[in-house]
């Protein structure tokens, strides 16, 4: 007997679709998802070069996030098997894995899909006091994505000034075509990446300059 599920995939005799017709459209959607993420991605390295990574903000990459991995990397939990937590009904959240107001990146350099209660429990923590929390395999795997997303041990972050989660200048630069931003930014707007510290307005020192780069890539 064919089994019929609601629009949001639940079971229901008197549901909309049939479960494969339904699971069909949860792929066309994802697939669509992952080709519009794929140009905000050129347009990205259009604006920024090779330090795309990390001004990319990850609301704008919600399915490339959802194809890391299923399950919680910090509990193990799988995301289908979730039990929310009383104050937070959202089975699945966005962490930054170097907290926002200890100067962690909005970027998708910074951020891993994790289970509610984790991301609950993490709090404002820093990465290294979450990880000593952590039983010994997922501690393991955990500081292993911190590596391959930021390219440096969570022992190397300097905390610096509170990150913001402002996306305009991108949201406006994404909204145009890949040709506008080529006549706009034929070279990259950065050479480098965006810093943590204390300007000078702000009593900190002026950071040292770095040489600029000229051609794109990934960071």
């Amino acid at each position: 007997m064919e089994k019929f599920v609601d629009i949001s995939g639940a079971p229901n005799p008197k549901g909309r679709y049939c479960q494969a017709c339904h699971l069909r459209k949860v792929e066309q959607k994802h697939r669509a998802a992952l080709a519009r993420e794929q140009s905000c991605i050129r347009k990205l390295k259009i604006v920024y070069g090779k330090y795309w990574r990390h001004y990319a903000a990850p609301e704008h990459f919600h399915a490339t996030l959802q194809d890391e991995r299923d399950f919680c990397p910090y509990c193990g939990t799988r995301f289908d098997d979730v039990i929310p937590d009383p104050f937070n009904e959202s089975p699945v959240h966005i962490d930054h894995m170097d907290p926002l107001d200890k100067g962690g990146e909005h970027s998708i350099r910074n951020v891993v899909l994790c289970c509610g209660p984790c991301n609950i429990k993490k709090g404002k923590r820093s990465f290294m006091q979450w990880l000593e929390m952590l039983e010994p395999p997922c501690r393991d795997l955990a500081k292993t994505l911190y590596v391959e997303k930021h390219g440096h041990p969570p022992e190397a972050f300097v905390e610096g000034c509170p990150t913001a989660r402002n996306a305009y200048e991108l949201e406006l630069a994404l909204y145009q075509s890949e040709a506008a931003l080529k006549k706009q930014y034929p070279q990259p707007k950065v050479n480098g990446p965006p810093s943590n510290q204390p300007t000078p307005s702000q009593g900190g020192d002026a950071p040292p300059e770095e040489p600029k780069e000229t051609s794109g890539g990934q960071a």
